[in-house]
């Protein structure tokens, strides 16, 4: 149910760069790696991440960096959509 909005203009640079909405209840069930880095931002919502061992709430205003090859998986925990700016790199999707 998630939508995404790519804003790079392709995947032949080094950066995806990506708005993404996730419905209220939208999980990723198992965490996953990939080469690389990441690094999203909170515009609207509550969005609750596990990345290794460690569990992330972000809210409005709030970033989050990290390395790709640790296993992590984003949910949106909240009533309302979650809204993100999120960049990865190199591009995988």
């Amino acid at each position: 149910g998630t939508t995404m909005e790519m804003l790079s203009p392709d995947f032949r640079h080094k950066v995806e760069f990506m708005y993404l909405i996730y419905p209220p209840g939208t999980r990723v069930e198992e965490r996953y790696d990939h080469e690389g880095e990441e690094c999203g931002l909170v515009l609207e919502g509550t969005f609750v991440g596990v990345v290794g061992d460690q569990e992330i709430i972000l809210e409005a205003g709030d970033s989050v960096y990290y390395d790709s090859s640790i296993p992590h998986r984003w949910e949106n925990i909240g009533a309302k959509e979650v809204r993100v700016i999120w960049v990865i790199t190199p591009p995988w999707f």
